[in-house]
């Protein structure tokens, strides 16, 4: 937890400004699942100690929308661990991120009670059922940069808290640096200038629903997915990519969850090359 979860402040006291004590439910709930799913795992509460099941619910917790009924948090908080660490040994040990998993997990299992949770249409969800209007037209009606509405404040907290774990070095540049390509590479080649089937400019998608929270707090986590700085950036290169495609083209508005899982799978790959190519690459 710890720095990591410092960092991720900014983030909760502007949801708690914009949405009041809402998102606490959701959050309390995600933890509680994830916490106890450990604890009932070992038999034992010791080893809650190392903070990992703290963080998984805790950053799962923050990915909820605000009005998700505490049982459902509660349930995607216990699938996280269930499904995203335990089975594959525990800590140090998982390919794909838990938090992810989880949210994954309760978004396919329970899609209403999710979707229901948000507070009103999304940017993200707005901008793709616009029914035939331009880019130009749309924004004219949505506020904030580019549209963003109220998460692009979301996004510049992500940002202060991603940039200050950088200075700490508790995180590398190449996994975020990598996303924000990824994303803006696919958004770019997807826009058409603004036209009714736009799928809307780079910056926007930078800066709306939880790409800049998934690329310092998510895409970083040190045990899923890559682990040489090659396979880091790949990875993230993939996931930007992957988030664009599903939110152009899949049935949720983000699409951060699914793009993160795929991407995590694809890490060993990725260091395999990075590792390859570091043999044959002649010493001077």
């Amino acid at each position: 937890m710890g720095t990591v979860g410092l960092a991720t402040l900014p983030v909760l006291a502007v949801r708690l400004a914009q949405e009041g004590f809402a998102p606490a439910l959701p959050l309390l709930g995600a933890l509680a699942g994830a916490l106890a799913v450990e604890a009932l795992y070992y038999r034992r509460v010791t080893t809650l100690r190392d903070g990992s099941a703290l963080l998984t619910g805790w950053l799962l917790g923050l990915a909820l929308p605000a009005g998700t009924s505490p049982v459902w948090a509660l349930t995607a908080g216990a699938l996280a661990l269930g499904l995203g660490k335990l089975p594959f040994g525990g800590l140090g040990r998982n390919p794909f991120n838990p938090a992810m998993v989880g949210y994954a997990a309760a978004l396919l299992l329970f899609p209403l009670a999710l979707l229901d949770g948000q507070t009103g249409a999304t940017p993200l969800a707005s901008l793709a059922a616009r029914s035939g209007l331009t880019v130009s037209e749309w924004r004219a009606t949505h506020p904030g940069p580019w549209g963003a509405g109220s998460g692009f404040a979301l996004s510049l907290a992500s940002l202060a808290g991603g940039l200050w774990l950088l200075y700490r070095r508790r995180i590398s540049w190449h996994a975020p640096l990598g996303y924000g390509v990824g994303l803006a590479s696919a958004a770019l080649l997807a826009y058409d200038g603004g036209s009714s089937q736009s799928a809307g400019p780079p910056l926007f998608h930078l800066f709306a629903g939880s790409s800049l929270f998934a690329a310092f707090f998510i895409i970083t986590d040190p045990v899923s997915g890559a682990h040489t700085p090659p396979g880091r950036l790949a990875m993230g290169l993939l996931a930007g990519a992957l988030t664009l495609s599903f939110r152009t083209t899949g049935p949720f508005p983000d699409g951060v969850a699914f793009a993160v899982l795929l991407a995590n799978a694809a890490g060993p790959a990725f260091d395999a090359l990075a590792e390859a190519r570091r043999r044959q690459t002649p010493r001077v």
